[in-house]
């Protein structure tokens, strides 16, 4: 039985090196207090996301932590994602002890933050 909604395919995610270097060189960025937003159009009719997340942040335990809770929030957060492009989230220092409310709220913070850049062409 599929979860439909609740997958998290391949199309959804930044597979590549090159695909996360493309999105590294756009001028869209966004901080928060525990991540960094990058963000570049793409040709496909979806938004893709791509997570990073250095040994700094956390163990390997809080790390894998923190890239499903936010594979969690970009899944929830349909109505309020970015026009279809590349997302990449890196985590800062502090956000492998956050709570799952706390990376969607920043992660909605985020997405604010990029879309008002998107609109005024600045970065």
């Amino acid at each position: 039985m599929r979860a439909g909604r609740f997958e998290f395919p391949k199309t959804m995610r930044l597979l590549k090196r090159q695909e996360y270097l493309r999105v590294a060189q756009t001028p869209i960025k966004a901080h928060t207090r525990h991540f960094l937003f990058l963000w570049a159009p793409n040709l496909r009719s979806t938004c893709r996301i791509g997570i990073t997340v250095t040994r700094k942040v956390a163990n390997s335990v809080g790390r894998n932590r923190v890239k499903r809770r936010v594979r969690e929030a970009f899944r929830l957060c349909v109505k309020d994602r970015l026009p279809s492009g590349d997302l990449v989230v890196i985590a800062k220092q502090g956000a492998g002890a956050l709570h799952t409310s706390q990376v969607a709220a920043e992660y909605q913070q985020g997405l604010k933050l990029l879309k008002a850049r998107h609109r005024s062409g600045s970065k």
